[in-house]
């Protein structure tokens, strides 16, 4: 449900970081064909690759683990009342995420890997973080 909740919250931003210059992109870490239904069920619109050998989450410094903490449940409450459960879950369940901004030449910028289910930074958060990293380039 967490990985659903994030990219819908992206998705909902989608125009302010069009307008920084940024290219919101996600990585799974299912199938093409998981990540496709994903797109389709949920309507997103911008790109979402799948890895399933994860090592794209390796290489940006992305946890692997349970993640689960007592903030996960209240985490969890915050997602099912924006409308989403948990479905049927596909990929690796311990792959926490996480946000990675990289620069033209493929130099990551800024980092932040989730230390627990669902603890993803808001992309509100996201955009006053890397807004002055972008306008500096």
């Amino acid at each position: 449900m967490f990985c659903r909740e994030q990219a819908a919250h992206f998705q909902a931003e989608l125009e302010a970081f069009d307008a920084l210059g940024v290219r919101v992109v996600a990585i799974g870490n299912g199938t093409a064909v998981m990540a496709a239904d994903f797109v389709e069920t949920f309507g997103i619109t911008f790109p979402v690759y799948s890895d399933p050998s994860r090592a794209a989450f390796a290489a940006a410094g992305m946890r692997t683990g349970l993640g689960l903490g007592l903030a996960s449940g209240k985490y969890a409450r915050r997602a099912m009342r924006g409308g989403l459960s948990q479905g049927r879950i596909q990929g690796a369940p311990f792959q926490q995420g996480g946000v990675l901004l990289v620069d033209g030449d493929g130099q990551a910028m800024f980092q932040h890997a989730d230390k627990l289910a669902g603890a993803h930074m808001a992309p509100s958060e996201v955009l006053e973080t890397i807004g002055p990293l972008v306008e500096a380039l």
